[in-house]
């Protein structure tokens, strides 16, 4: 599937184009997101929302590139080009801490959210191997205080 942003990086679409992209996928049945049917990352889509501002391609261009994690932390990541789904960064599953604060742990090399009660849990797209943190059960959406297997390495 050929998305906005494949045509606009190809200089075939200006950014005013968008929103006839936008009214096809109001009007269709792809299944995908707004800004997966545009071919923007989550982040690239809430700067664009946000600011009215398109990735260029430099901001596509493979290797490390600037991020801003939602939350407002800006960090230096791989770049979208290099990117698979899901990915804590980019493209973000359905899970039910979407919409938590990221923050990037330097010290453990893992993005954490942070759930109402400021607790940081490992982003569930997070490829990093230990995931034992001081848990209240947010992150598995089970009751406060009790204990889960595989979340806080705890039995």
């Amino acid at each position: 599937m050929t998305t906005f942003m494949d045509e606009y990086l190809a200089g075939r679409a200006t950014q005013d184009d968008i929103d006839d992209w936008i009214e096809e996928w109001h009007q269709g049945d792809s299944g995908l997101e707004a800004h997966e049917f545009l071919g923007l990352t989550w982040p690239e889509y809430s700067r664009w929302v946000e600011r009215d501002e398109l990735p260029t391609p430099d901001d596509r261009r493979p290797g490390m590139a600037r991020v801003r994690l939602q939350g407002g932390q800006v960090v230096i990541a791989h770049g979208v080009a290099d990117c698979g789904r899901p990915c804590a960064v980019h493209w973000p599953s359905e899970h039910h801490m979407r919409s938590w604060p990221q923050h990037w742990r330097a010290d453990r090399g893992i993005i954490e959210r942070f759930c109402e009660h400021g607790i940081g849990h490992p982003d569930p797209d997070d490829e990093a191997r230990n995931k034992v943190h001081g848990c209240d059960g947010c992150c598995t959406g089970g009751p406060m205080g009790v204990s889960q297997p595989g979340t806080n390495g705890k039995a």
